[in-house]
């Protein structure tokens, strides 16, 4: 898999579009180990091709205000990124970045020696089932893979450098902006926003020397319970690549979300076990309420983010439902998170 920086020769006079490429890459006979299937998988920002042995992941062409993969440049650079930033905690599983090419004739090609007409992220596949999610909704996860899971997490922080401290100036200014932006999607006035807005502002206030003391870190930045694969080794996947700044944070922060993911999720002590894991391998005394201001602040985000997908014609359900679930949850972490 190639790891240096090419010279990025872009093929011309043949067709390139984003269709093109995901029907070649829907082709079994596409691929170097030859699979017998391949399973097509749409996201926001990619599309993952799944065989029975391999993940490949092919970023869209897509411009945002947070991010920029209009180019093939940027595309290359999030690709490498991708694998660079993976590998601490998920060694075996991130195996390179491979060029899809075009031959002569506007053949494509994975690896070929023609010009490169996008790049591919190669994973190794990992079973369903061992992801935390999906072993919450199937049951209980094994407690002593939760807790393996949560003392790998836990070095990772013990061993990641210092950034600075935490600003609960800007982490008030940006509760506010949630807020407003939450308030225009119309939840319905018992959907709590103002509620939880004026609470979490009272919240920070109170914390404010408490936070001010707090150091971050550059974190997983997206750990959510479906980013997790207990089991041995344990490893985490999928961390944010694209903006370095919302890598780094208090980890308590962090574990704060995962915490309040799994309690949504119906299996509140396995976010318990991490924090715990964390609290040992550092010897940091995180106060309660600073993790209840971290929980409160992470649920508004995660209810705007989960709100937004009304604004993009998607489905009411399950939507507006997990908004109002992490508007409902992040009420709740201030009502009990005082110390």
């Amino acid at each position: 898999m190639s790891e240096s920086s090419p010279d990025l020769p872009v093929a011309d006079a043949v067709d390139t579009t984003l269709a093109t490429r995901i029907a070649y890459l829907s082709r079994p006979d596409s691929y170097p180990e030859r699979p017998s299937t391949v399973e097509a998988i749409e996201t926001r920002l990619s599309w993952v091709f799944l065989t029975p042995e391999r993940a490949w992941k092919l970023k869209k062409p897509v411009s945002y205000d947070h991010l920029d993969f209009s180019s093939i440049e940027a595309r290359w650079r999030d690709c490498q990124a991708e694998v660079r930033l993976n590998r601490p905690l998920a060694p075996d599983v991130y195996l390179g970045v491979e060029a899809l090419t075009a031959r002569p004739h506007g053949l494509l090609e994975i690896g070929g020696d023609g010009a490169p007409v996008d790049y591919l992220v190669c994973m190794r596949r990992l079973p369903s089932a061992r992801c935390l999610e999906n072993q919450i909704r199937a049951g209980e996860p094994e407690a002593g893979e939760v807790a393996r899971a949560a003392e790998v997490l836990a070095d990772f922080y013990a061993g990641a450098p210092t950034v600075g401290a935490v600003d609960p100036d800007a982490l008030a200014e940006e509760v506010d902006m949630h807020a407003r932006e939450l308030e225009g999607l119309a939840l319905g006035p018992d959907a709590g926003v103002g509620a939880l807005r004026d609470r979490l502002a009272e919240a920070i206030a109170a914390q404010r020397a408490c936070l001010a003391s707090r150091q971050r870190r550059e974190v997983h930045g997206d750990l959510r319970p479906q980013h997790v694969y207990p089991g041995e080794p344990p490893v985490f996947l999928d961390r944010l690549t694209f903006r370095r700044d919302l890598r780094l944070m208090d980890p308590a922060e962090e574990l704060a979300f995962l915490a309040l993911d799994t309690e949504r999720l119906g299996s509140a002590w396995v976010g318990e076990v991490f924090v715990d894991a964390y609290r040992r391998a550092t010897g940091d005394t995180v106060p309660t309420s600073v993790f209840a201001c971290y929980r409160a602040r992470r649920a508004l985000l995660w209810a705007l983010l989960s709100g937004r997908h009304l604004l993009r014609g998607g489905p009411e359900r399950p939507w507006r439902e997990r908004t109002r679930a992490y508007l409902a949850l992040g009420l709740a972490s201030l009502s009990t998170g005082a110390d």
